[in-house]
């Protein structure tokens, strides 16, 4: 990479509406003089927050390098447990291109990932 000059650029939008919550952002990244090194990614996030119960949708695409790509479908739920924690549960579903994100193609066009996480800020 010496010598190479590497170029981010990033975007991202918030809307906040009474009925739901909708986040967007889109990121690329290119190599001067390696395209096989550009990669772009975006996102759609759209969520109703009801209480402590937060369930979303997001639909997001990534077009790596060597078209290593992924698109994900997930739709899940945050149930916040108090002011510093967050119980989180969804359910993706990844169709990779060139092994996308995984070490190899996986067999199947489209693999389903259940996500379950505790986050806590200290």
């Amino acid at each position: 990479m010496q010598g190479r000059t590497t170029t981010n650029i990033t975007a991202g939008i918030k809307a906040e509406y009474d009925l739901a919550t909708v986040y967007t952002e889109f990121a690329k990244t290119t190599v001067s003089g390696l395209s096989q090194m550009d990669r772009s990614g975006w996102y759609f996030t759209i969520l109703h927050e009801r209480d402590d119960w937060s369930p979303h949708f997001t639909y997001q695409s990534y077009k790596g390098m060597a078209s290593r790509d992924e698109t994900i479908i997930s739709v899940g739920i945050n149930k916040s447990l108090d002011v510093s924690t967050v119980l989180k549960i969804d359910l993706q579903q990844v169709e990779p291109t060139g092994g996308g994100f995984f070490e190899s193609q996986p067999t199947e066009n489209k693999v389903n990932v259940l996500n379950l996480a505790l986050s806590m800020v200290f």
